[in-house]
């Protein structure tokens, strides 16, 4: 919209953004709360495990997804950091679909790095095109690597487990 001169319409549905990003942010704990009782309601004891790596998943990507877009928005009159951090902000909020999607399919929690090859991806563009890694494509990888890998962490202890299934 930059680039067509539609700079007035960009900046109305980039502020009409950051009120349905900030609705999500407010109403996406429900539904993680939610979720928990349902899948294991839907696949069993089984899921247990599974479903409070989900969880925990979602649980991270919450606060990063808000802190990428807040970053976007203090960087609005940079173009190239608010290119970048609106990117990241949108893979950390469509993390949770492909982790769900992996689990749902049967093919275990694979879903939750796809997220991390996109931040890789970006990475690859930077290099190209900027010659160099942005500070925030540094960032993201970080966040979104750490985002794959900290679930598998964290549910190694069995008292966090139990506290993701105690809300069912």
């Amino acid at each position: 919209m930059i680039r067509a001169r539609h700079k007035t319409l960009h900046r109305y549905l980039g502020w009409t953004n950051v009120a349905l990003a900030a609705a999500i942010v407010t109403l996406t704990p429900m539904v993680m709360v939610r979720f928990v009782p349902r899948m294991l309601a839907a696949f069993g004891p089984a899921a247990r495990i599974p479903v409070a790596q989900i969880f925990i998943s979602d649980l991270i990507a919450l606060p990063v997804f808000a802190g990428m877009l807040t970053a976007a928005i203090r960087n609005r009159h940079r173009p190239i950091a608010h290119r970048r951090w609106i990117t990241y902000a949108s893979l950390m909020l469509a993390t949770p679909a492909p982790g769900r999607a992996g689990f749902l399919l049967g093919v275990g929690l694979t879903g939750i790095v796809v997220m991390p090859a996109f931040a890789i991806v970006c990475a690859v563009f930077d290099r190209r095109t900027l010659g160099t890694l942005h500070p925030s494509t540094k960032i993201a990888l970080v966040a979104t690597i750490g985002h794959a890998i900290v679930p598998f962490v964290v549910i190694a202890f069995n008292p966090v487990v139990q506290l993701v299934l105690s809300l069912a």
